[in-house]
């Protein structure tokens, strides 16, 4: 990440932004094809990551910055256990909340972190928002645009947005760091207003945290309302999510509960992996989460035949009522089969559909697990490349040229290399040939996308 001077990070566009939020609607209901190429135009790279370290094995959703805008790197875990977005809006100078964040994230299996890319004083223009600081060694001086708590014009505050909005019972957790001065206490927790919400889960969450480390002291802004520093109240996510009418200039007179302001002395908690986890425990406990209806064990697609097999199987199953076997066509899932579940099991339990393919060569599955109260649950995106896949493309990295070989139902047809940007790079079309060679000669390092009617081939330029 770079540091505090250099101008790297910049605003996203009002369209970026849009685009930005649509992705995030479209990675949250499963439509994975839809977000990469979201992602892609926008300059990122949607990495599907599987933790095999997990048992179950969890699948990650990573948002990565391959265009130098420095907005952040943003996860997602379709499975999580709790409704919690974790948000590290200053790791370079609270130093350790990252790597804080990125702990407690995967040990409370949330369900989104949220990093920022620079530090908060890289760039020297300012937000326009309401309120001062002197961390960037000027005194009482304006918020700056790459400070990302205190601006409402980033990505950052555009997924805090379109989680609030479109998750009800979400709670946003942002960790903080501060210098310690002699009449603080090691931890200063707020809600972003001096309103006490009801339920009161910061309270809770002070109590469970005490538990784990009876060295602490604390403040609570709504509970001592003498108290006036660090209270996160000209925090822009707060604001937003405590319904204030402009984020960007006023503060919020009323909580909704689910904004957590936490601002930690380094040693007790920030320091390492130790303190982390009385953090992560201390959610845990003020967030308990109920036993999951079912534990995916696995979720594929293979291809036997001209058929497509689906299979999944679960560890154990409690009040379900069916399995939805969904294929993407034209924009929008399918239902091709239900499969009447088992309902109750705690013994492994395995299903099995198939069905003709048809309509290309790629096809993207999932599967919705429909409890008795109605609920439903996702499996992992599942693809198939069916074998009448028509091209033999290599070498995939490739240096200098890459050759495509065709079947001779492929001949005749247009053929376009788009980079990660989404920039066309290459098109030709190929009429009456067996086999086509590209140069790659003067193309820079990097990913890139071989298009073809309803094809698409990700490929490596590497020297």
């Amino acid at each position: 990440m770079p540091g505090d001077s250099g101008n790297h990070y910049t605003d996203p566009s009002a369209a970026e932004a849009h685009t930005w939020g649509n992705m995030l609607k479209a990675l949250m209901d499963g439509d994975y094809a839809m977000a990469h190429d979201s992602a892609v135009f926008l300059g990122y790279e949607l990495v599907e990551f599987w933790d095999t370290t997990q048992v179950p094995h969890r699948t990650y959703y990573i948002l990565q910055d391959q265009a130098a805008h420095y907005w952040g790197t943003y996860v997602y875990y379709p499975n999580a256990s709790r409704s919690l977005v974790i948000q590290s809006p200053h790791p370079k100078n609270d130093t350790n909340t990252g790597l804080q964040g990125a702990y407690v994230f995967q040990d409370i299996e949330a369900l989104f972190f949220m990093l920022a890319g620079t530090h908060r004083c890289n760039n020297g223009d300012h937000s326009g928002c309401s309120g001062t600081t002197s961390t960037c060694d000027i005194p009482n001086e304006d918020f700056r645009i790459s400070d990302l708590a205190h601006t409402v014009t980033s990505i950052f505050q555009t997924t805090t947005d379109t989680l609030f909005r479109n998750v009800p019972d979400s709670h946003f957790i942002q960790l903080h760091g501060f210098g310690k001065r002699s009449t603080d206490p090691y931890v200063i927790l707020s809600n972003g207003t001096t309103h006490t919400p009801s339920p009161d889960y910061m309270s809770d969450f002070s109590q469970y945290l005490f538990n784990e480390d009876t060295t602490l002291t604390f403040k609570i802004a709504h509970i001592d309302l003498t108290w006036t520093r660090l209270r996160g109240f000209t925090n822009s996510q707060g604001r937003l999510i405590n319904g204030s009418s402009d984020p960007c200039i006023t503060s919020a007179s009323v909580s909704a509960g689910r904004f957590f302001h936490v601002e930690q002395e380094r040693t007790k908690l920030r320091n390492d992996a130790t303190g982390w986890a009385k953090v992560a425990n201390a959610l845990a406990q003020t967030f308990p989460t109920t036993p999951l209806p079912i534990e995916w064990a696995y979720a594929r697609v293979r291809q036997e035949g001209q058929r497509a097999v689906i299979e999944w199987g679960l560890a154990f199953e409690r009040q379900t009522k069916a399995f939805y076997v969904q294929r993407w066509e034209n924009g929008e899932w399918i239902d091709l089969a239900t499969i009447e579940a088992k309902g109750h099991s705690t013994d492994p339990t395995y299903y099995r559909y198939s069905h003709p393919l048809s309509g290309g060569t790629r096809h993207l599955y999932r599967i919705a697990s429909q409890e008795l109260s109605g609920e439903i649950r996702y499996s992992n995106l599942l693809e198939l490349v069916s074998s009448a896949f028509p091209w033999v493309v290599y070498p995939n990295p490739a240096s200098t040229r890459l050759h495509i070989d065709l079947t001779p139902s492929s001949i005749s047809q247009p053929i376009r290399i788009y980079d990660r940007m989404g920039k066309l790079v290459y098109e030709a079309d190929i009429v009456d040939v067996a086999s086509h060679q590209i140069d790659l000669r003067t193309y820079p390092n990097g990913i890139y996308f071989l298009y073809s009617v309803d094809k698409t081939f990700p490929f490596v330029i590497s020297r």
